[in-house]
């Protein structure tokens, strides 16, 4: 099966991202609950990149910052399904 052109260039971004972080270590010990409190804090940077309110300084994240939180969002749940695969959860 060949992956849509959309697919892969998100892949590509959490790749990205993934790269960056290197640095941290892998997902592969963290717990089940560890990974889904991760991707709700995550879930929430989203939400505050997109939120703006620009009467008190805030104001809307760029594309990239957006798109960024997104390949973060996508990891954390890459991550979860990962260690199900592998049965670490």
């Amino acid at each position: 099966m060949t992956p849509r052109e959309e697919v892969t260039w998100f892949a590509g971004k959490m790749e990205e991202v993934l790269r960056e972080n290197d640095w941290k270590g892998g997902w592969q010990k963290m717990s089940a609950v560890e990974i889904l409190e991760r991707l709700r804090q995550e879930i929430d940077e989203l939400f505050e990149a997109l939120l703006s309110d620009p009467t008190a300084g805030v104001f809307p994240a760029s594309p990239d910052q957006l798109i960024k939180e997104c390949a973060d969002v996508a990891n954390f749940a890459m991550f979860f399904a990962d260690n199900v695969s592998a049965r670490r959860i």
